[in-house]
């Protein structure tokens, strides 16, 4: 969205598209709603537009989402894995892989994957394992089943 609608936008409705700062400062809202919601907004955000993941990569995007997986509620679990899912997808986003291995993503997505039942969240998260365009230094962390390994991570 251009300048232009953005201004037009917030003239005729009175509300405007927050920027990608206040977006990821989202994640660390004391709401458990808008971190879910802000996490969802950045998963469509980033779907398909490498530029936009290595902007919420740069952000510290990657980190606020990985803290995200140890929360209490399984809404803001299942919007984080999407989003994270999303900013791992693809060869041109070997830096976000590497940032999510690097910021204790790993281990994370092992507690996640040990601890929920909800099958929309073991599939977001054993998805990121297996994506195709997943290099062999990530895929290696997470064990086939690292629900039922014992001492994993």
């Amino acid at each position: 969205m251009g300048l232009l609608e953005r201004k037009r936008n917030l003239l005729e409705f009175g509300w405007r598209d927050p920027e990608l700062p206040e977006v990821i400062q989202m994640l660390q809202h004391q709401f458990p709603s808008v971190q879910s919601n802000a996490a969802a907004y950045l998963q469509h955000l980033c779907f398909g537009d490498n530029k936009i993941k290595a902007e919420i990569r740069k952000q510290g995007g990657i980190q606020l989402l990985v803290d995200l997986l140890d929360h209490r509620m399984s809404e803001v679990h299942r919007s984080a894995c999407g989003a994270l899912r999303n900013l791992v997808y693809g060869k041109a986003n070997d830096e976000n892989k590497v940032a999510l291995k690097n910021c204790g993503g790993i281990p994370a997505l092992v507690r996640l994957l040990r601890k929920t039942g909800d099958v929309e969240i073991r599939e977001l998260v054993t998805g990121t394992k297996t994506s195709k365009h997943t290099p062999h230094l990530f895929r290696c962390d997470l064990p086939e089943d690292a629900s039922v390994v014992p001492g994993c991570c």
